[in-house]
């Protein structure tokens, strides 16, 4: 979730300016990812709080829309579309985004891709209304993709031992299928990923 609110201008001079702080909050995320997760399969999503399709000038998410063959925004269709379609109707604008790495550019090309802004207040009797008090006051956007599965064996060296498995939040637990759960080996290595097999991959 980033720094909400703003005029729609970067102040480079200000850095407390809620554009500034947004623009150097996609900075981190990019070398985060660049350096920490160069070859990994990346999404970052959320209520981003800007809109990834205005003028180069002030886009606080430059630090992504210049490296094309590194990012891309599944939802600037959505964002480049009618404002019937977006994520924020009490001001309408598309603030809600799904940035994919480029390890999932082949798989996100596929004609299975689905890539939506779902109207849920329609099916409520409400309406709009009774989902903005009971549930946001944000669309959800959401990405159905066919993710080429992952050869957990290739990313453990045979000289690795594991020592333990923890959950999200460090907890030593037992493995279970479908959870993100923290490999960790005696080299001092995490690998941190998802798992469907009925055995622990490791």
């Amino acid at each position: 979730h980033f720094k909400c609110c703003g005029n729609g201008t970067i102040n480079w001079s200000d850095t407390n300016d809620e554009e500034t702080r947004r623009h150097e909050a996609c900075m981190l995320i990019d070398e985060y990812i660049q350096q920490g997760l160069p070859e990994e399969r990346v999404i970052v999503l959320g209520d981003l709080n800007d809109l990834i399709q205005e003028p180069a000038t002030n886009n606080v998410f430059a630090p992504f829309l210049d490296l094309p063959n590194e990012y891309a925004f599944a939802d600037m269709a959505i964002a480049e579309g009618p404002s019937s379609g977006w994520s924020f109707p009490g001001w309408p604008s598309h603030l809600d985004h799904l940035l994919l790495s480029n390890e999932l550019f082949s798989d996100f090309e596929a004609t299975s891709t689905v890539v939506a802004c779902l109207d849920i207040a329609s099916f409520m009797p409400g309406g709009w209304s009774e989902f903005d008090t009971n549930v946001s006051d944000h669309r959800p956007v959401v990405l159905q993709m066919q993710v080429t599965p992952l050869d957990v064996g290739s990313l453990q060296p045979a000289s690795q031992q594991l020592v333990r498995i923890t959950d999200a939040l460090g907890r030593v637990c037992r493995y279970a299928p479908g959870r993100l759960l923290l490999y960790h080996f005696d080299d001092g290595s995490v690998l941190k990923h998802i798992s469907l097999s009925k055995q622990p991959p490791y």
